[in-house]
């Protein structure tokens, strides 16, 4: 199936990363997804992120800069293995075609059903706690919109 080649993103106004790119959040929420609503998103350990339909086939990709991977890993719990294996990974250098066409090794594996479920639960539980912090006005820099919960070392600077 043909795609189309994603358009740059630069809106005035937006969130940006440093250099001026946008931000993570700006360049997911600008990505195609999949009509139907049974998609699922990811990052590859080569530094992609990819929507996928329902059948696991690529919707739309966009590789990431280092700043942008971060962006994305700080919303995560921390892990030191992801940690090292995203470090120098900047995925900006992935060709198109391996982008749109990635190794089946960098495709999401199906989930069971109750690691699912799990996953709404402490969703919604964070979404609980964030709007307990906001009524009760104890937001601080690292609750930026409730999701950050870790800081990974990816060793850059912004000011590389």
């Amino acid at each position: 199936m043909a795609h189309q080649t994603p358009t740059a993103i630069g809106v005035a106004g937006s969130k940006l990363a440093p250099d001026n790119e946008p931000s993570f959040t700006v360049v997911r929420r600008s990505m195609k997804r999949d009509p139907s609503g049974k998609g699922i998103g990811g990052l590859g350990r080569d530094g992609v992120w990819r929507n996928f339909d329902s059948n696991r086939q690529v919707v739309d990709a966009r590789g990431l800069s280092p700043a942008q991977i971060k962006q994305w890993l700080d919303r995560t719990p921390f892990e030191q293995a992801v940690e090292d294996a995203m470090r120098g990974v900047d995925g900006r250098t992935v060709p198109e075609e391996e982008m749109f066409h990635p190794d089946p090794s960098l495709l999401p594996v199906e989930r069971p059903a109750e690691e699912k479920a799990e996953s709404r639960r402490v969703i919604e539980q964070q979404k609980r706690e964030y709007k307990e912090r906001e009524s009760a006005g104890i937001l601080d820099d690292k609750s930026l919109c409730g999701r950050l919960v870790s800081d990974y070392d990816l060793n850059f600077t912004c000011d590389d």
